[in-house]
């Protein structure tokens, strides 16, 4: 009878066993304990054991689920040396799958010789008079090569090779390139958005009424940054200091919808569009042909209610491959004027 410590090794003789059958479902191995049938599958998560057994079939366990369990559970226990393959340290002798010298020169194949590789048996030959070349013309220049050492076993190695340093010019575009461009969270980033462009003006109750919030910027900067992550009230409460999953639910819920947020979007991209770094793109005609083709999407999507109106609340959901906004590259040309609407 098995112990617990080859459980795993006895639940692959088991899996092994039955692995000619084609029936879904296979009896449970041998118990390691005799007052507990499922001892033998112990050694697996509550999870697993939930997925390969199934109370309509008691004593049994589904062979797929099963065969699968027990290689995860064997990939893990050869990882961590619970279990070693004997031999598994010996190699074999790789000239032993070569061909014999008259059967290579019979079959040596035709873009051998257009390549210019002679015909074995001179085949060796010649690639033994290589190895001989490269080794003469590495001892010859070993005494002026600085980069190579070979040790008293005859061990090569090269020498890490020390870096010129950085030009002055160079370090001062790296701090001047750091004052501008400070490093931000995406947190930060869509806080300070919010703070310039004021896009979360656009939320609010469905009544139209000023939302009884003390810190509106703050709790919908907060609500667009969790659901662009796709992370629920419940676990951004929960990582989040100084808001609970009420605020943030009752937020997401009711006071934003995909109108509203589709307004929002509009402006920071009408915002982006009168950058600088916008006209250093060129007009779109220049653009690749796939470039012209892409259409902006949303970074957060709010799904439509149920009832088919968009001011109705709703929740957001994973991030959108769909447009949910009018715009196009064309928004982004230099000079051109035109706006998201």
């Amino acid at each position: 009878m098995p112990n617990s410590d080859d459980s795993v090794l006895a639940a692959l003789a088991h899996a092994r066993e039955h692995s000619p059958k084609w029936r879904d479902f296979i009896p449970l191995p041998r118990p390691v304990e005799e007052d507990e049938p499922e001892s033998g599958i112990a050694f697996a998560s509550g999870n697993w054991r939930r997925a390969v057994t199934d109370r309509r079939r008691p004593g049994m366990v589904a062979r797929r689920h099963f065969e699968a369990m027990v290689f995860c559970y064997l990939a893990e226990e050869l990882r961590t040396g619970d279990v070693a393959v004997l031999g598994s340290n010996e190699y074999a002798d790789w000239g032993a799958h070569l061909r014999p010298g008259r059967s290579a020169s019979r079959n040596w194949p035709p873009s051998a010789r257009r390549s210019g590789c002679p015909t074995p048996p001179p085949a060796s030959s010649h690639l033994k008079d290589a190895h001989l070349s490269a080794a003469a013309h590495l001892d010859a220049g070993y005494l002026d090569n600085a980069d190579l050492v070979i040790d008293e076993g005859g061990v090569p190695t090269l020498k890490r090779r020390r870096g010129k340093g950085t030009d002055a010019e160079a370090e001062r575009l790296a701090a001047e390139i750091e004052r501008r461009m400070p490093e931000r969270s995406l947190l930060s980033i869509v806080a300070r958005t919010a703070h310039w462009l004021t896009w979360y003006r656009h939320f609010g109750p469905a009544s139209g009424s000023d939302p009884k919030i003390k810190d509106k910027l703050g709790r919908y900067s907060l609500a667009v940054f969790t659901g662009g992550i796709n992370i629920g009230p419940y676990e951004a409460a929960k990582h989040i200091a100084g808001v609970t999953t009420r605020e943030l639910s009752m937020v997401r819920n009711r006071h934003i919808t995909l109108k509203k947020l589709n307004a929002a979007i509009a402006d920071v991209v009408n915002a982006f569009a009168e950058l600088d770094v916008v006209k250093a793109w060129g007009m779109a005609a220049r653009w690749p042909p796939t470039a012209r083709r892409w259409t902006p999407t949303s970074i957060i999507s709010w799904p439509r209610p149920a009832s088919g109106t968009e001011d109705s609340a709703a929740s957001p959901t994973t991030t959108s491959l769909t447009p949910t906004w009018r715009c196009s590259p064309g928004s982004f040309r230099a000079g051109c004027g035109r706006r998201c609407t």
